[in-house]
């Protein structure tokens, strides 16, 4: 039987408009998972992005990309 490995975000690198009702947007997120390649970025619902413990609230301008070293 195939190991679960558990993911962890690394960054979150974009965000964008799902879906619109009256009065309502719902937003996605680009994620970049830690040890991963690029080409593994997964589009996450905001509930999704809030099981893997990361708050979209707190993102705001560059948070949605990598710090500079």
């Amino acid at each position: 039987m195939p190991k679960t490995v558990k993911r962890e975000v690394e960054v979150v690198l974009e965000k964008k408009v799902s879906k619109r009702t009256k009065g309502q947007v719902y937003y996605q997120y680009l994620v970049k998972w830690k040890g991963q390649l690029v080409e593994d970025v997964s589009w996450l619902a905001t509930a999704k992005l809030q099981k893997y413990g990361v708050n979209p609230e707190s993102l705001r301008g560059d948070s949605f990309l990598p710090p500079r070293v």
